[in-house]
């Protein structure tokens, strides 16, 4: 239980308070913005909460080991391990970004259109340019074969008018015939080629008028269709404008809206690190209250290490004497046993040097066995 919950406040006590910050989210020119904002705000509220939860936590963990009793060697070294073990950073929250939503689409689409009906009117523009040259130089064509004409006509009349003068000259003044026949004779092919000028003259004038009556509406119909080219143009400036301001119009918005959003987040932010300071300065004392806790016991350890060691050492001189002491004993023994043994072999030669002396008496012997019987107990009696 109480290494649960040293194990709780090493985890909580890392630098993690981080983790429950908002993630930045992006702005957009619309009405979106504002919702995203106030997502944001309830964000901001959320994580508060969970921040004032993991203090509280963290305090509580604290005050609650603090009124614990004095934990055991092992266990207070694995507390104290807890304590200074490296922190594993919890999972960031991150918010998922909602679907963006462009509030500039119908502006967009409207331009669209109009770029759209601006390029249809266009082509008739295009076409009818095209027709209207084509017109033109037919027109032109057919004024200069015109004027051609009429040049040809305004000749043939001098000349014939002269021819004329010429005739009535001769008619009157001279009396060449051949002359007078040759005059006439121009007179008339002149005013062959007169009337022939002037049939072409009427059909140029006609062919003119044709081709400016075709010029003529080619440049209505073009005139139309650059009407309505203008009336595009205009409706197309008229929705980029409208365009422009409602872009104009979000920038600001979203401009605010993003504005709002640091300074909220930079107050979160804030919060965080006090909340962070908070907790650290929390771990720092319990940190140095394990850190004390664990010299205590590293110098009772010693302590004890050296009184384990002066005993083994009193214990080893002990042993040591009693050896000694057992060796002396031993080898005490060891002569004592040859002292017997080298009496009951004097005592064994004696009885034998008593049986072979006839000499000696029945009383003699049986002391002699008596002597050889307390040596040899005596001599068992050493040997156990």
């Amino acid at each position: 239980m109480r290494l649960a919950t040293v194990a709780l406040f090493a985890l909580l006590s890392g630098n993690n308070v981080d983790s429950f910050s908002t993630a930045p989210l992006s702005t957009r020119q619309s009405r979106h913005v504002m919702n995203l904002y106030s997502g944001k705000n309830n964000e901001l509220e959320t994580t508060s909460t969970l921040q004032s939860a993991m203090i509280s936590t963290v305090t509580a963990a604290a005050m609650f080991m603090g009124t614990l009793a004095p934990l055991p060697d092992d266990t207070a070294n694995a507390a104290v391990a807890a304590s200074t073990a490296p922190v594993i950073p919890a999972a960031k929250i991150v918010a998922k970004p909602a679907t963006p939503t462009d509030i500039l689409a119908s502006e967009k689409k409207a331009v669209e259109i109009a770029k759209a009906a601006y390029a249809d009117a266009g082509k008739p523009v295009t076409d009818a340019k095209a027709k209207v040259a084509a017109a033109t130089t037919t027109f032109n064509k057919d004024k200069a074969a015109k004027e051609s004409a009429e040049k040809k006509v305004k000749d043939l009349k001098k000349t014939l008018i002269d021819f004329n003068d010429k005739l009535a000259q001769a008619k009157s003044k001279s009396k060449n015939e051949k002359l007078v026949e040759l005059l006439t004779k121009n007179v008339v092919n002149t005013k062959a080629s007169l009337s022939d000028a002037e049939k072409k003259l009427a059909a140029a004038k006609s062919a003119e008028a044709a081709a400016s009556k075709d010029l003529a509406a080619k440049e209505a119909v073009l005139a139309k269709a650059e009407a309505n080219l203008g009336g595009a143009k205009k409706a197309l400036e008229k929705e980029e404008k409208n365009l422009e301001k409602a872009t104009k119009k979000a920038n600001e918005a979203a401009k605010k809206a993003e504005q709002k959003m640091k300074e909220e987040k930079k107050k979160a932010e804030k919060k965080a690190r006090e909340e962070k300071q908070k907790a650290e300065k929390i771990a720092k004392e319990q940190k140095k209250k394990g850190e004390k806790k664990k010299k205590e016991l590293e110098k009772k350890a010693q302590e004890e290490k050296k009184k384990a060691k002066a005993e083994a050492k009193a214990k080893a001189e002990k042993e040591k004497k009693e050896q000694e002491a057992a060796k002396k004993a031993a080898e005490l023994k060891a002569a004592k046993v040859k002292e017997a043994e080298n009496a009951l072999k004097e005592l064994e030669a004696k009885k034998k040097n008593l049986e072979l002396a006839e000499k000696n008496s029945a009383q003699g012997l049986k002391n002699a066995d008596a002597e050889i019987a307390a040596a040899a107990k005596k001599l068992a009696e050493l040997k156990k």
